[in-house]
């Protein structure tokens, strides 16, 4: 679709949108600011063409695809959005499957990474503690996200959580990880 080449903004929120997100997404390569698909029906898998947004323009922008069903995993691609500098949420989002440690390469990112209230699992990647630049908030609760076991009693996140995370020093609103 050459007419989404020059689109810069995508704005689609609270609209009751149905069926997936398109693969034609990928076409959104001038997009610099924006891309709100959230508060939507949409279902199905997240595209891997996800990481091709903003791609001839630096994306610095939102990407909000929260309070949707997705189906499936987080696709790694999204490590790609590198020059992104304002947040990633992807909460209450229905996505499954271990968080990509390529989010860790998100490094410009200054305000929030929202992950929470899906059905994440696996441990939490060290390469999280990369986005040292994170001053608002880091949620990664309500998941089902790896803890520590000692003797059939779960310890919740104790020792399960990566040193790493200590970088994140600017982050001076809010860290759930529970």
């Amino acid at each position: 679709s050459p007419f989404l080449k020059d689109v810069t903004r995508l704005k689609l929120e609270d609209n009751t949108l149905l069926g997936t997100l398109p693969t034609e997404v990928g076409y959104l390569t001038a997009l610099t600011s924006h891309f709100v698909v959230a508060n939507n029906l949409l279902s199905g898998a997240l595209p891997t063409e996800l990481g091709d947004i903003g791609s001839d323009s630096a994306f610095t922008g939102a990407f909000w695809l929260f309070s949707n069903h997705f189906v499936g995993t987080l696709p790694s691609q999204l490590g790609r959005l590198t020059a992104m500098t304002r947040q990633l949420l992807i909460n209450d989002a229905e996505v499954a499957g271990t968080i990509p440690s390529e989010i860790g390469r998100l490094a410009a990112m200054t305000e929030q990474l929202k992950l929470q209230s899906n059905l994440l699992s696996g441990t939490i990647p060290s390469e999280l503690g990369l986005l040292t630049k994170l001053t608002r908030q880091l949620l990664l609760n309500d998941n089902s996200l790896e803890t520590r076991v000692v003797d059939g009693v779960s310890l919740g996140l104790r020792d399960a959580v990566p040193t790493e995370l200590g970088r994140l020093t600017e982050l001076t609103t809010r860290l759930f990880l529970q």
